[in-house]
């Protein structure tokens, strides 16, 4: 029995469904009534969609009952057939400080998706979305931080492929894991299609996407990349890039020289997220910069609370003009808030409604 009461014919983590020839691509997104049961999740709110597909807040039946982050790989640009050969090859996600706890890719009713235990604070591309909207930039020591743990993430599991930020989480207090380990295979050929092109190719090596292969060196790319947007807010994409022009002239310095090393063609590059961040380390020594997640935690809690701030509530104009949450785009949301029991419970309570009002399973009374 788990929390909600059912027994085990709530599950339908059951084999993929069989696809049509040629891996043609998921549906396109539909309407969403919620909250309503994914497999083993019960999804309770939109978080907003990307270029990858929908983001959900679910809650995880079973015994715990934790709340979770739910992205359904739906886009109509990806191929089903190598999403499911993705989630095949892709072992299950092993307990690491780098990566979102409870980690879990696989599909439900042919349906792919990625599931973590929810962190309760943001994705990386909504954390510069919110910062772009305040007119505000991290300071140099938090862009260190998360480039660092960035680096110690793809450093014990790369390569990555795609480390873009929205596979990066940053919880309020100022962990950075990232996500979207094995994911690579199934992404990269569509690289130059639509929304996936615009959004996530600026951040893949020149020579993946024309290859269409992770390795260690595209991801030293990435991560000068991301860098180079948190550093400049500079949204990508970025002119030159690839050919390791114009990091020395914005950062005439030793980061300068990291970054142009770290954007350079394929063979001048470090050759690893390790060697870049050995590298950044002895910067940040010599620079005296002295990242500190406690400080990182500090800078967030307050943005948190500049939110919340009168004439600044959710669903309130920005001091910008622009009001808070998704973008027209419906990107995914920069911060979730803390859940109240009462959201809980209301959740619960309605799915549990629906239950009682569903004809009894197998036909038993």
């Amino acid at each position: 029995m788990g929390i909600l009461g059912l027994e085990e014919t709530w599950r339908t983590d059951r084999p993929a469904d069989p696809l049509p020839a040629g891996g043609a691509p998921g549906p396109e997104p539909a309407p969403d009534k919620l909250p309503r049961r994914f497999g083993e999740f019960l999804l309770t709110s939109l978080l907003g969609q990307d270029a990858l597909g929908r983001v959900y807040r679910g809650l995880l039946l079973g015994e715990t009952g934790e709340f979770v982050r739910v992205r359904i790989l739906d886009s109509p640009h990806l191929s089903r057939d190598r999403l499911f050969e993705a989630v095949r090859r892709t072992p299950a996600a092993r307990v690491s400080p780098h990566r979102p706890r409870g980690e879990k890719l696989g599909t439900i009713r042919g349906v792919p998706y990625l599931a973590w235990s929810e962190m309760h604070g943001w994705t990386l591309d909504g954390l510069t979305r919110d910062l772009r909207r305040r007119g505000r930039r991290l300071p140099v020591e938090h862009v260190l931080l998360i480039v660092d743990g960035m680096a110690r993430a793809l450093e014990t599991r790369g390569p990555h492929g795609v480390p873009w930020p929205g596979f990066v989480s940053i919880s309020r207090d100022g962990e950075v894991r990232v996500s979207g380990f094995g994911l690579a295979p199934a992404i990269l050929p569509a690289l130059r299609i639509g929304a996936i092109a615009d959004t996530v190719g600026p951040y893949v090596a020149p020579e993946v996407q024309e290859e269409g292969v992770a390795s260690a060196e595209g991801d030293v790319y990435s991560l000068a990349a991301v860098a180079l947007e948190l550093l400049t807010d500079s949204p990508a994409p970025f002119p030159g890039l690839g050919r390791g022009a114009g990091a020395d002239r914005l950062f005439p310095n030793e980061l300068g020289r990291l970054l142009r090393v770290a954007l350079a063609r394929k063979r001048q590059r470090f050759g690893s997220a390790g060697d870049l961040r050995r590298e950044l380390g002895q910067f940040m020594v010599t620079s005296r910069h002295l990242p500190s997640s406690f400080h990182f935690a500090r800078f967030l809690r307050d943005l948190d609370a500049g939110r919340a701030a009168p004439g600044n509530a959710r669903g309130a104009a920005d001091p910008s003009g622009v009001p808070p949450g998704p973008d027209a785009g419906m990107a995914e949301v920069s911060l979730v808030p803390a859940l109240e029991e009462a959201e809980i419970d209301a959740v619960l309570q309605s799915f549990w409604g629906e239950i009682e009002k569903s004809p009894p399973a197998s036909g038993k009374p």
